[in-house]
């Protein structure tokens, strides 16, 4: 991990279930983003100030996704592209 001036952890190399992450911290040590690894892809999530996953990014074998969530965690809107075509979820 690298740490900021006040020993804070702010980058970390780590190893998520199913392969290699690196996670960004803020000053608080609240998980602000991350970018991990599977075997058939990668990923972008996104947290806000209380470290609840917002957005995420990811591609994968059937192809990439963006998806958005509201302050619950419930998906609130995606878009994504898969083999048979675009798709939009509102």
């Amino acid at each position: 991990a690298w740490h900021d001036a006040n020993t804070n952890p702010r980058v970390t190399l780590g190893r998520a279930q199913d392969g290699p992450s690196l996670v960004l911290s803020d000053a608080n040590n609240t998980p602000r983003a991350a970018l991990h690894l599977v075997e058939d892809g990668a990923g972008l999530t996104l947290f806000d100030p209380q470290a609840r996953p917002r957005a995420q990014i990811n591609t994968n074998a059937s192809g990439p996704r963006m998806a958005l969530s509201d302050i619950n965690g419930n998906a609130r809107a995606a878009v994504g592209v898969t083999s048979d075509g675009p798709v939009l979820v509102l």
